[in-house]
């Protein structure tokens, strides 16, 4: 269920290419997965979905017994309090067994274990699995909880090296021994990175509960020198990992360097022709948009674009942030690539438009404009827009015809500086920065100018009425 689409549809090249080879595939998963894909692996030869059930009453007492073999024999009480308290869920079964352990209620120092089960009474019990999993932290030494805390903020999976940042002095490979006799950590045979050894939490719900205990600022200072030590690491797999540099960096407040490393990790995805992945990070470095951040956004764009050049949009927004940064060429020639692609793109006219009457190239301003009420002939900005440019060029009439259309279509009073009124005060329709608040402001404003330009009073009086 956390499989990415790509990984499934391997399996499902592998599947369909690979019938008469000796493969045998096993896959587990939630049910989540059949949420993203409701028909995945139907439809092919040897192929069976096998439901896995709550365990019932008598299979979850024959597990009991199989943990506890080593006792002579499990007192009455404490394996009803097993098998109620767990509801058939076997990690939630061994969990509680061990916190009993830990409790001293089970003693497995001896060859043959002892079961105190009059202590049951002496203990407060959780209600829940994540409050067993809780306890059973609570229990460790406070240097044990600090490296678990440490390792739960790298992932689900860690590497010794990860944690060389904690206290001077500490006996790490000890605690860690500890902490994989406790059956809290499992310690695997290789490591992607070299001169380290790679460990993983039991369950991802254990490493969940155990990150949740972590004050927030002290968990963002670990997530950015977790990302550090991951740059610094040396591995054949290292190039794998921009996506988790860049997502520390995210969980650590620095969007820069989380923007720079999601924009590796969508290179990364881009040479190996992963398109949906691609998308997938690119989305996540389009927000530098939205924070301001124009120039690291198009950087992003570009990177995203050349992964995939067939979709308009991300060439609009990317113009956006020219336009944003003053780079109105560069925005114009987005537009122009996107009207290309798509005519019918309403947005893309308006904003070359706009590009256009920044530049004061009034008349490719005027054309763009009128191509864009043809899509949206209700679009009081724009009318705003052309009264804005016949002003600067002294076309009284027109500009009046088209601030009083604005005015009908509802678009608020506002005010520029325009250079061909020697820096007066001229209308605006179409913004969004109300200078003048009250009526009389404006009329008085309003007046001032058109009596400047020797246009009649009553068209202001129509307009701010």
């Amino acid at each position: 269920h956390w499989a990415d689409n790509e990984s499934l549809n391997f399996l499902d090249i592998i599947s369909q290419n690979c019938g008469n080879s000796p493969i045998f595939i096993c896959c587990f998963a939630r049910n989540m997965l059949f949420e993203r894909r409701p028909h995945w692996g139907e439809g092919r030869e040897n192929w069976a979905r096998i439901e896995l059930l709550q365990l019932t009453t008598h299979e979850t007492a024959e597990l009991i017994a199989e943990i506890l073999e080593k006792a002579d024999n499990v007192p009455a009480l404490l394996q009803t309090l097993l098998v109620t308290k767990t509801a058939g869920n076997p990690f939630y079964v061994e969990e509680m067994i061990k916190m009993f352990i830990d409790e001293g209620v089970i003693e497995t120092s001896g060859e043959q274990w002892a079961i105190a089960a009059e202590r049951l009474s002496e203990i407060n019990i959780p209600q829940t699995l994540t409050g067993v999993l809780q306890s059973r932290l609570d229990r460790l030494s406070d240097i044990e909880r600090r490296v678990l805390q440490r390792a739960s903020v790298v992932g689900r999976e860690f590497w010794d090296s990860t944690l060389a940042d904690l206290d001077d002095g500490i006996d790490l490979p000890s605690i860690l021994g500890n902490l994989r006799k406790k059956e809290l950590l499992f310690r695997k045979e290789t490591s992607v990175f070299d001169n380290s050894a790679e460990y993983v939490f039991k369950h991802a719900l254990l490493r969940d509960v155990t990150y949740e205990t972590i004050l927030l600022e002290e968990r963002r200072n670990w997530h950015l020198r977790t990302a550090e030590l991951l740059i610094d690491k040396k591995g054949k797999r290292r190039d794998e990992y921009p996506a988790v540099i860049a997502e520390h960096y995210e969980k650590g407040g620095e969007i820069e360097g989380s923007a720079n490393w999601y924009g590796r990790a969508a290179e990364s995805a881009r040479r190996s022709h992963a398109l949906e992945i691609s998308e997938k990070y690119f989305i996540k470095a389009l927000e530098l948009q939205e924070l301001g951040l124009n120039e690291l956004a198009i950087e992003h764009y570009y990177k995203g674009i050349s992964i995939n050049a067939t979709a308009p949009e991300p060439i609009f927004n990317m113009g956006n942030a020219y336009y944003a940064i003053d780079k109105f060429d560069d925005a114009i020639k987005c537009y122009q690539k996107v009207i290309s692609m798509k005519k019918d793109f309403p947005s893309v006219y308006l904003n070359m438009g706009n590009a256009y009457l920044d530049k004061k190239e009034y008349s490719q301003a005027i054309s763009a404009y009128q191509t864009a009420l043809e899509h949206t002939p209700n679009n009081a900005a724009i009318y705003n827009n052309l009264g804005i440019i016949y002003l600067e060029q002294k076309n009284q009439q027109e500009a009046i015809t088209a601030f009083k259309r604005a005015a009908q279509l509802g678009s608020i009073c506002l005010l520029y500086t325009s250079d061909a009124a020697d820096d007066l005060l001229c209308v605006d329709l179409g913004g969004s920065r109300i200078i003048k608040k009250t009526k009389q402001e404006i009329r008085e404003t309003f007046i001032f100018f058109f009596q400047y330009h020797d246009i009649l009073i009553t068209v202001v009086e129509y307009i701010t009425n």
